[in-house]
């Protein structure tokens, strides 16, 4: 029974230490994924779909990469929507958004997007962090599990130099876990593995793909 009890009070912390940040705040209305879905900082008014693979899809008709250059621009600074995390949480979202134009033009190279450039271009691509979380040692020693489980959301948007106008944005969420890859390399292989390849696409799966409800 004893036993019982702690497996149940491990998996109460594990769920909050994964999901809830520090000094969170009720959602505002509206907004999809607990609150961290923003369409106004990513400019869409849009359907949101949720295409497998990716949590949140909008594309705007007829979007194409044809006859079109992308700019990796840099990272915004990382933005908790939903509360402050601690120090570490903090730390860990400004390296992955600090690294972010790099990962892209790896994982764009390898899916064959080649009309790639840092400095210029007529299609803008950036994105933020909404939340992260660097994991907890405690919750590893309490489990006896070898890695320590972290997990972050971000937003890309891509937007048309010339107008300012969005042209496409994702939202997703990353989980480490435990295969042993840590929160950058699963951010790489979903970059690598599905981001890129669906934009190459001109974003194809958004059209079959389900609308967002929650």
């Amino acid at each position: 029974m004893r036993a019982r009890a702690l497996s149940v009070s491990i998996s109460v912390l594990f769920s909050v230490l994964l999901t809830a940040p520090l000094g969170a705040v009720a959602p505002p209305a509206g907004r999809l994924d607990g609150g961290l879905l923003d369409p106004p900082w990513l400019g869409v008014t849009g359907e949101w779909r949720t295409p497998s693979d990716i949590d949140y899809l909008w594309v705007k008709p007829g979007f194409s990469l044809d006859g079109q250059t992308l700019e990796l621009a840099e990272w915004d600074a990382p933005l908790f929507l939903n509360g402050e995390r601690d120090a570490e949480d903090s730390k860990l979202a400004l390296r992955l958004s600090e690294s972010m134009p790099g990962r892209l033009e790896s994982a764009l190279a390898a899916a064959g997007v080649t009309k790639v450039s840092r400095t210029a271009g007529t299609v803008r691509l950036t994105g933020r962090f909404v939340d992260c979380n660097a994991g907890s040692k405690a919750l590893r020693i309490m489990t006896g599990a070898s890695v320590v489980i972290a997990n972050a959301t971000w937003d890309i948007k891509l937007v048309d130099k010339a107008s300012g106008e969005t042209l496409a944005a994702v939202h997703h969420r990353g989980v480490s876990g435990a295969d042993s890859n840590n929160l950058g390399e699963k951010i790489n292989a979903w970059l690598t593995q599905v981001f890129a390849p669906a934009l190459h696409d001109g974003f194809a799966v958004y059209a079959g793909a389900k609308p967002a409800r929650e």
